[in-house]
């Protein structure tokens, strides 16, 4: 029976919590024509543009995880003992991240292959 107040009364507190701080979105209107035009967000307009875009954020973002996973497999390694399994579980952390970020560099050249096949000069 207590448990049931606790969780009414957590309940309550939290619903009271979020109510008490919310801030009020208002729309704002950032046109003065009858019809509003988007902008684009993203950087080229063809689709060879956005591809090119997506391998780069690929590449930054795996430049990025690619030593943390390098360090989490050390430290599985290192922090062992006498554990096998936890050995060849950092082990194959290292491998796949390694793994991974190839394949993503390989992905990003891909273009330049297959330029070469098909030979083309101008490639963005």
């Amino acid at each position: 029976m207590k448990t049931n107040y606790k969780i009414f009364f957590s309940t309550i507190f939290i619903f009271f919590y979020f109510i008490s701080f919310n801030s009020f979105v208002l729309a704002q209107t950032g046109c003065t024509d009858k019809v509003c035009k988007l902008t684009n967000p993203l950087e080229g307009k063809t689709l060879t543009n956005l591809i090119e875009a997506f391998s780069n954020f690929l590449i930054t973002v795996g430049s990025f995880i690619l030593p943390i996973m390098v360090l989490y497999g050390a430290y599985l390694i290192l922090t062992a003992g006498d554990k096998a399994e936890q050995v060849t579980s950092g082990k194959h952390v290292i491998l796949w991240a390694v793994v991974g970020f190839i394949i993503i560099l390989i992905a990003s050249g891909i273009k330049f292959i297959i330029g070469d096949v098909l030979d083309i000069k101008n490639i963005p």
